[in-house]
């Protein structure tokens, strides 16, 4: 409905235009208000080149026209139409705010910075901090800082706010893309002296420079303000710094920050509790892991498969298969469908176990149970862990499984299965699986080195004639070099 209005509002604006209808300038704000509401930019557009100068000179009327064209990304109209929208009286009324964008979207630094020494005391903190993104846009960070500081000029003797964090952040994030984050830290020390504190966008700029450009003095000012600070900030900022001791291995540190949110205003959410246990896990501190993920649930957080994850890959580095095994019972009682991912670790913990049979069943029916399909991947993890254990017919059990199950086997899954069955003189399933990888449309490309190895044990073992010459033929056929020699009988 409303994109019919518009199209009657354009029909109507063009019938106007040829019968010499001239709209009162109530008429022509209600009606690019109503264009620009609907977000008919283009529509807007047009009706400035219909009408041209026969358009009231007016503040709505040309933030609307003004924000269409930048909005519609052509802002060389928008320049255009500010060279008449300055003219306007009184000056006052300008919305500035238009220039600053329109020279950002344009790049063009000399004309951003011109209106802002034209501007003067009426510069707002949006106002500026369009111009340094300007100017950061150009690379152009030495002209940045200069404006910033003719910011912080203007504001003595003054009570209006010019220079806000967002203006620093700004700063800060054009350091680090142009790479000179060795200014950050002198641009932490002056927004500090200008009695201005650090928000979330600040302490995420600072831990990624910290933790991507190895910047001490950055490290060590963000350690020193979090430990001196009478409140934890915001959930958001507590996740950057937990982020930070994470990745420079300060566990200990990230657990105490941790333990404070707990009793705070600040509580933690799924991304800490998920942070906090992945860390936990890497460090092999289980117990921790789990105490944590006791936190969480009954803050509503509702754990997810990720984390299950790895909770498993914690369990099996650590041996607790059967705390493995319980945890994934429990996360599925509470609702949480594991992924292909969590299968596959929990197949991995199984095979460390030694339990192939519950191996084989989880792979068996995940489908049936869990809504997963099992691939590829999983049914030769499957036969790897039960090779481990040098129990070949489980691994081989396995290979029939995927066959039932219509999965075509890849060259990994051979690679895996075919040392195996040789080193148990299977040598009826060594041909079969060579068979089944050269069957498929295209072959399976296998390493020959392997295949040779396998006709090799089988003439050493004294291999029934059929299956050597059936694999050599096979070989020979599918174009592999064949080096290993038939054994002489005397």
């Amino acid at each position: 409905m409303g994109n019919r209005n518009a199209s009657l509002t354009e029909k109507m604006l063009r019938l106007a235009k040829r019968n010499g209808v001239e709209f009162t300038l109530v008429s022509w704000r209600s009606i690019l208000k109503s264009l620009s509401n609907k977000k008919r930019y283009n529509a807007c557009l047009s009706t400035y080149a219909l009408f041209g100068n026969a358009i009231p000179l007016d503040q709505v009327v040309f933030s609307c026209l003004i924000n269409a064209a930048l909005d519609s990304n052509v802002p060389q109209e928008a320049a255009k139409m500010l060279r008449r929208y300055e003219t306007m009286e009184p000056s006052s009324d300008i919305e500035y705010i238009l220039f600053f964008r329109t020279y950002l979207a344009l790049g063009d630094v000399d004309q951003a910075e011109a209106t802002f020494d034209n501007v003067g005391l009426a510069m707002t903190p949006l106002m500026l901090n369009q111009l340094l993104l300007t100017c950061i846009k150009a690379k152009q960070l030495d002209r940045a800082e200069r404006c910033l500081k003719k910011a912080h000029d203007l504001e003595q003797g003054q009570e209006t706010q010019i220079v806000n964090i967002v203006s620093y952040n700004t700063l800060l994030k054009g350091y680090s893309q142009c790479g000179q984050v060795d200014r950050c830290y002198a641009c932490v020390q002056e927004f500090m002296d200008h009695g201005l504190e650090p928000d979330d966008a600040t302490v995420g700029t600072l831990v990624n420079v910290s933790l991507n450009e190895n910047v001490p003095e950055v490290m060590c000012w963000l350690k020193t303000y979090l430990k001196e600070s009478r409140q934890l900030g915001t959930t958001i900022m507590c996740s950057h710094f937990l982020k930070l001791f994470v990745k420079t291995d300060h566990l200990q540190d990230a657990l105490v920050l941790y333990g404070k949110m707990k009793g705070s205003q600040t509580p933690p959410d799924i991304i800490i509790f998920s942070m906090l246990i992945k860390a936990c896990v890497s460090a092999k501190a289980i117990d921790q892991a789990l105490a944590i993920l006791d936190d969480m649930i009954p803050t509503g957080c509702k754990p997810d498969d990720i984390i299950l994850t790895h909770l498993l890959e914690g369990c099996r580095q650590t041996g607790k298969f059967a705390l493995g095994v319980e945890l994934f019972n429990r996360f599925v009682g509470l609702g949480i469908a594991p992924s292909d991912c969590t299968i596959l670790t929990l197949l991995k913990l199984h095979g460390n176990a030694g339990d192939h049979n519950a191996a084989y069943d989880l792979v068996a029916s995940c489908k049936e149970r869990y809504g997963t399909n099992a691939s590829i991947i999983h049914y030769t993890c499957l036969m790897s862990g039960a090779l481990r254990s040098k129990k070949y017919d489980s691994a081989w059990q396995a290979y029939l499984l995927m066959q039932k199950q219509g999965v075509p086997p890849d060259a990994t899954a051979i690679t895996t299965l075919l040392p195996g069955m040789a080193a148990s003189q299977d040598w009826d399933r060594v041909v079969e699986l060579v068979a089944a990888a050269l069957k498929i449309d295209p072959p399976l490309s296998l390493p020959a080195e392997m295949l040779n190895n396998a006709l090799s044990q089988m003439i050493a073992a004294g291999a029934p004639e059929n299956h050597t010459q059936r694999l050599q033929l096979m070989l020979q056929r599918a174009g592999y070099p064949v080096v290993a020699r038939k054994r002489h009988t005397t």
